[in-house]
């Protein structure tokens, strides 16, 4: 899960779910235990992750927050 800071200073948030539930490279990666053994699997799963930050992108502009600072879950 990411937290969209607002106002810079922590007080006016809006969370974005990027969870495995809404997120299929989370998830394909989770099926594949963390391994990733060939260059298909490795393309393939380079696909879904552009897919799903396209997906980010596309929640982030129609919030209105593209000028936003992201926060990640470790600061």
């Amino acid at each position: 899960m990411a937290t969209v800071t607002e106002n810079g200073e922590g007080t006016d948030t809006q969370i974005i779910d990027v969870s495995a539930n809404q997120c299929p490279s989370v998830r394909h990666l989770e099926a594949l235990d963390g391994k990733i053994s060939d260059r298909l699997e490795q393309i393939e799963l380079c696909t879904m992750i552009l897919n799903d930050l396209l997906e980010i992108q596309k929640i982030v502009a129609e919030r209105g927050l593209e000028n936003t600072p992201l926060r990640g879950l470790d600061n």
